[in-house]
């Protein structure tokens, strides 16, 4: 990576995605004042890189840097940051994610915020959340929020929740049933396969929007390698 400070859109840029996409192969110490800096860049886009990346590298440093993104004037940059902190499971950010999923004023954030609640939750076994996401519910009136809320709520445990979720699929805007289809693929597990694969094999696929069915593609190999694993299991036992 670099050791030197970046001027140019481009190579600033350059140097997030290769945070993001990289992990494995960066020192991240090595360049965390240029990650600094750049969270105090003047582009929104490339604050919202920084807080993308951040994800992949969960230390008191970044998520210093995230709580300061998760209260940016921007809609993007904290949506990125509230996706981001779902990676810190810690009291401070467990707060502040309560305060966005319900006094952020973009619905978009207060999704994520809700729905990385969930994430850090196990964590803090002495905060109970289902009752706040079921409030969130009902409250908001965006099918992307209400789509994040039944995730949330699977992850918390309500596995009526995942019917819930599969429900949403019938709305007529793409986005919204492609963000079905991605909390489908963060919750798939061995078990809710059936329910899932059962959801999948019902869709009258040639009639979908193509962004939906690329998005669906990752879903459908997802669950062909979890129906490979099965199989494979229960031929060695």
């Amino acid at each position: 990576m670099v050791n030197r400070k970046l001027v140019n859109h481009m190579e600033k840029c350059d140097f997030l995605y290769r945070l993001i996409d990289f992990p494995d192969q960066v020192e991240f110490s090595r360049n965390n004042q240029i990650v600094i800096d750049l969270a105090q860049d003047q582009s929104p886009f490339i604050r919202s890189l920084v807080a993308k990346a951040l994800f992949e590298y969960p230390n008191e440093s970044s998520k210093s840097i995230l709580l300061e993104l998760s209260k940016d004037k921007n809609d993007l940059v904290r949506v990125e940051a509230a996706d981001s902190l779902k990676a810190y499971v810690d009291d401070v950010v467990y707060t502040r994610l309560l305060y966005m999923a319900k006094q952020d004023q973009y619905y978009i954030t207060r999704a994520y915020a809700v729905c990385s609640l969930s994430f850090i939750h196990f964590g803090l076994e002495s905060r109970s959340l289902s009752t706040f996401v079921e409030e969130r519910l009902s409250q908001e009136r965006h099918t992307i929020n209400k789509i994040m809320c039944a995730e949330a709520l699977y992850r918390l445990g309500q596995d009526s929740a995942l019917i819930q979720l599969i429900g949403y699929f019938k709305s007529r805007n793409y986005k919204n049933q492609c963000a079905v289809i991605h909390s489908l693929n963060d919750v798939l597990s061995k078990k809710n396969y059936g329910v899932i694969n059962d959801f999948v094999r019902d869709l009258r696929i040639k009639d979908l929007p193509i962004s939906v069915r690329s998005t669906l593609e990752k879903l459908q190999d997802d669950l062909r390698e979890l129906d490979d694993m099965d199989l494979q299991s229960r031929v060695v036992s």
